[in-house]
């Protein structure tokens, strides 16, 4: 009983952190593959500045756009689902 009561309020920092940590981690990425010489989706965005490859930049981009946002959404459920107090109207 008393580890749901804490588990429930010592996980809201946890995942108020989670948010932007995965959003710095997916950006990141573009600089470790390029050290590193990883294949990746970093690489070819490189490879498409480069290029001046237009659409696959866009591409890149918007996958990054939409996956930030999604992951950012589920931040948001996970904080209704953990504080009963938060509503969204």
């Amino acid at each position: 009983m008393v580890i749901r009561h804490a588990l429930r309020g010592g996980l809201m920092p946890v995942v108020s952190y989670t948010g932007p940590a995965l959003a710095f981690l997916l950006t990141g990425t573009v600089v470790i593959e390029k050290i590193f010489a990883l294949p990746g989706l970093g690489n070819y965005f490189i490879q498409a500045s480069l290029n001046r490859d237009e659409p696959l930049i866009i591409g890149i981009v918007a996958f990054i756009a939409i996956t930030l946002l999604v992951m950012n959404l589920l931040v948001d459920i996970a904080y209704a689902f953990l504080d009963p107090r938060v509503r969204y109207h």
